[in-house]
Order: structure tokens, then C-alpha cells, then sequence
């Protein structure tokens, strides 16, 4: 018997360790090959955003990307042929102003612009996106099959769960893909002509972001090569990890100062758009200061469920300006003071639609709503649900924002609504506990020892456990460690 037993023991070790090597292998590495270097392309993302940039102009960021060629590619629409028409053979324009009060004028010239995924993708190995998040989706879907290995995928920025998101969508390609993920655009800027030429308001003094390596090679420096690209301002940190950079996104400023603003508004029309920052009251400063104060409890539940988790960049908001904008801050002396005489901010008012009258009514369909509230606020909900932190001033907002939208997040306390598949919570993509959103930071080959490990584990128990009972159930030991392999490469 207990020859049998240990036969039986060996075989299912071997077995399991055989077919977890060979499970996750082939998912992940069956289509990569040796590649020769190649010369850096850009694919820049272009979509809608209507009333700023369009974040298509956001091509900004490639004022010193002069001497490699890049490519845009644009989904929306007609937009990828109304820019090839009104630049012809032109140089895009940027007038990008610098924190002195001075103009510098830059040009540069896409390689092609295109919605041909098939045509832009093929030979980059840096992508970076520029889209709203609501967009991303049909982005991810439309580059899966074109991906190269090792390309680098940015969001600039990625906005909350872009993480979860890129590794759901992607598929085989994706994963060995880096992810880099920025916590919010490095400047603001405006359309001065659509597709000919973009003004710069100013950039940010740092900009941080996470990078999730997974199975990824990359052919050159990840984070020197972003900032050569975007200049030298901001500059470029990287976070502890990639819940930070999710946890510190600016889409936690724009929901709760809308509500702030519109939540009595008596439906009529007003004479004047309203100041956004400049005109920040009391009752939306203190909402921010406790939304804020919940994603760094947040961050510390992590951290303490986690201590390898360094969190430490997860900040107050408050902190986050003085540390973002203090060479454009006057007065620091609280929240709503440093953001209302910012002057990065001067002259920017709330999102409004103008009347036949020529008043104005707010914009609900802007982007500080269609965008900061599924694909972050709600995401903020969602990982705070995961670590078991109360969230109330987050609650109120969410509460307010979905009846304005018309959608579903938040039921009884919790996200269940029926519109939560059109959000990147996490729990749309099945992470049902912090230690699911712990793992997703790891590279792949880590996943694969793992597998491994549990297998070997669950070989030995299942075998003696058999062999007591006198039933040959140790195969169930072999086709577990088939699951196991599999889930754990499942993103």
C-alpha cells in the first residue's frame, strides 16, 4: 500500500508540474518570437471630448518626438480623415506656454493618420492613449490582434482601472505587454484650430505613474523614454504601485465640485458660465476634503492588509496641489483657497450649454460626469468596498451623479446597479477581494510558480486523502492544477 501510495504521489506531481508549465507557457508566450529592434512608432489615441482638445490635439506630448516617426489613430467617427484634410501637408502647430509667461512654439508631423487599427498598430512598440476612458474600450478591442510583444501601453492618463480593463480586453497579445498608467493629463489644454494647432496652458510641476511589468521585455528605458517625449515638464515619478496611482487620479476633483455646484440649481438658465476652480464654494471643498480623506483610508486599509504595499503615495488633495502646483498656487492656506487661486486654472468655467436665449444651462453630459463618475468614482467605490473602508461623502455624490446620468451604480450600499458594466470597478471584472487586486501586480512567471506550488500542494493532499479512503480521486489533483494554471494566467 504504501508503494502505491507513493507512485501515486510521483505521478501526480509530475503530472501537475508538467501540464502547469505547459498550460501556461502555451497561453502565454506561444505567438512571441525573437524580435530584431525596432525603431520606437507612436500610436497616439484620438476621441471625442467635446469642448476641450478633443484630447485629439493632446498629439501634444510629442513636441520632442521630432526625428521617429508616429502614428495617430482616431476611432470616432470621421475624425482621422477631417484631421489628414485640414493638416495636408502643414506641421501641426503647438503653442505651448511656459510657467514664465512665455510662448513656445513647436511643430512636428505625423507618419499617418488613420482609424485603420490593422495600419497604425503593426511595428510600435510604445502605445499611448489620450482618449477619454469611455472610449478605451473600443480602443483595447481594436489593437488586440495587431499588438506586438513587449509594446509598451500607456494611459496618459489612464484614469481608474485601466489596469483591469487592459488586461480583461487585450487577450493573449496583452500579456506581455507593460501597462503604465499616469495619474492625469500633464497639462490642460485648448483647441486654437482643429487638427492644424493646439495652445498648452501650462504643465504640471510632477506627474506620477505606475508600471505593471508582467511578462513584458521592453526594448527600451520605459519612464526616461515618456519623459523625453513630453519634455522635462512635468516630471515624471513613479508610484510605490499600481492601487495608487488609482487611488490618487484627479476624476476624485470634478464629480463631487459638480455636485457641489448644481445640486440645489432650480433648472433655469444662467447669465454667466460659472468659474470651475476659481469659483469653488464652501460646501464643495468640504465634500472634496472628506472624499479624499476616504481614499487614503482607503490606501492605509491596503497597506495594512498588505504591508508590502507601499501606499505612501496616496495623499490628501490638499497635499496633492501644494505638491502638483506650488510654483501656481497663491495663497495655500487651506483646500479651497489653493485650488481657487491656482493660476493654471484661471478662466476656466463649468461645463455649460448655451440657450436660444444666449443664458446658459450645465453640461451633465461632459466629461467631469460621463467620465469621472463610472470611470472613477465608482471605481474608487469599488476598491474601498474591497477593503471594507465606509464611504459616505463618496455615497452622496455617487447617489447624486447617477440619477443626473440616468444610470444604476450604487444599490442599497453597494455596487450592484445594473449599469455596472459599463463602469471599470473592479468588481465588473470579477476581483471579488483585495487579494485578487494584490495579485494583478505581479509578473506573469510569478503566477506560473504558483500554480505550480498549489498544485504540488493539492497532488500530496488529494493522493493520501485518496488512498485513505481507498478511491482513486488523486486524478482530481491533476485536472486542479489544469484550473489553477489556467486562472492564474487568466489576466
Amino acid at each position: 500500500m504504501s508503494v502505491y501510495v507513493s507512485i501515486s504521489i510521483y505521478l501526480s506531481i509530475y503530472l501537475s508540474i508538467y501540464l502547469s508549465i505547459y498550460l501556461s507557457i502555451y497561453r502565454i508566450y506561444m505567438h512571441i518570437y525573437i524580435d530584431k529592434f525596432k525603431v520606437i512608432q507612436l500610436v497616439t489615441e484620438n476621441g471625442p471630448s467635446p469642448g476641450e482638445a478633443s484630447r485629439a490635439d493632446q498629439v501634444t506630448c510629442l513636441r520632442r518626438w521630432k526625428w521617429r516617426p508616429f502614428n495617430v489613430l482616431s476611432l470616432f467617427a470621421d475624425e482621422a480623415e477631417r484631421w489628414r484634410n485640414t493638416l495636408g501637408d502643414s506641421h501641426f502647430v503647438v503653442n505651448f506656454r511656459e510657467k514664465d509667461g512665455t510662448n513656445n512654439i513647436i511643430t512636428s508631423r505625423p507618419n499617418m493618420i488613420t482609424n485603420d487599427a490593422s495600419r497604425a498598430v503593426p511595428g510600435c512598440n510604445l502605445i499611448i492613449f489620450t482618449v477619454p476612458a469611455f472610449a478605451h474600450e473600443g480602443y483595447f478591442r481594436a489593437i488586440a490582434p495587431y499588438l506586438e510583444p513587449n509594446t509598451v501601453i500607456v494611459g496618459l492618463p489612464s484614469q481608474p482601472g485601466f489596469q483591469f480593463q487592459c488586461c480583461d480586453l487585450l487577450g493573449i497579445g496583452g500579456r506581455t505587454c507593460a501597462i503604465v498608467s499616469f495619474e492625469s493629463l500633464p497639462w490642460a489644454c485648448r483647441i486654437g484650430t482643429f487638427g492644424r494647432e493646439v495652445q498648452v496652458l501650462g504643465p504640471k510641476d510632477t506627474l506620477a505613474c505606475a508600471i505593471i511589468m508582467r511578462g513584458c521585455k521592453s526594448l527600451f528605458p520605459i519612464l526616461p523614454t515618456i519623459q523625453y517625449i513630453i519634455g522635462k515638464e512635468p516630471k515624471l515619478t513613479l508610484a510605490a504601485n499600481y492601487l495608487s496611482i488609482n487611488l490618487l487620479a484627479d476624476s476624485v476633483v470634478h464629480p463631487p465640485m459638480m455636485y457641489g455646484t448644481w445640486k440645489d440649481w432650480d433648472g433655469q438658465p444662467v447669465a454667466e458660465k460659472p468659474l470651475f476652480y476659481q469659483g469653488l464654494n464652501e460646501f464643495s471643498a468640504n465634500l472634496l476634503d472628506k472624499v479624499s480623506t476616504e481614499l487614503v483610508n482607503t490606501a492605509q486599509a491596503i497597506q495594512q492588509k498588505y504591508p508590502e504595499m507601499n501606499m505612501k503615495d496616496v495623499i490628501h488633495l490638499f497635499d496633492w496641489y501644494k505638491l502638483n502646483y506650488k510654483e501656481s498656487i497663491k495663497d495655500m492656506s487651506n483646500l479651497r483657497m489653493a485650488m481657487k487661486t491656482c493660476t493654471a486654472y484661471d478662466g476656466l468655467v463649468h461645463p455649460m450649454k448655451e440657450t436660444p436665449d444666449g443664458k446658459f444651462v450645465p453640461d451633465f453630459h461632459y466629461r467631469y460626469m460621463t467620465e469621472d463618475i463610472p470611470f472613477g468614482m465608482v471605481v474608487f467605490r469599488g476598491i474601498a468596498q474591497l477593503a471594507g473602508v465606509p464611504t459616505p461623502a463618496m455615497d452622496e455624490t455617487l447617489i447624486w451623479g447617477q440619477k443626473i446620468l440616468g444610470k444604476e451604480f450604487l444599490v442599497d450600499g453597494e455596487l450592484k446597479g445594473k449599469d455596472m458594466n459599463m463602469t471599470r470597478a473592479p468588481q465588473r471584472f470579477h476581483f471579488t477581494s483585495l487579494f485578487d487586486l494584490h495579485h494583478l501586480q505581479f509578473p506573469i512567471y510569478l503566477s506560473i510558480y504558483l500554480s505550480i506550488y498549489l498544485s504540488i500542494y493539492l497532488s500530496i493532499y488529494l493522493s493520501i486523502s485518496s488512498m485513505a479512503r481507498r478511491c482513486p480521486y488523486s486524478y482530481l489533483s491533476i485536472y486542479l492544477s489544469i484550473y489553477l494554471s489556467d486562472s492564474n494566467n487568466g489576466l
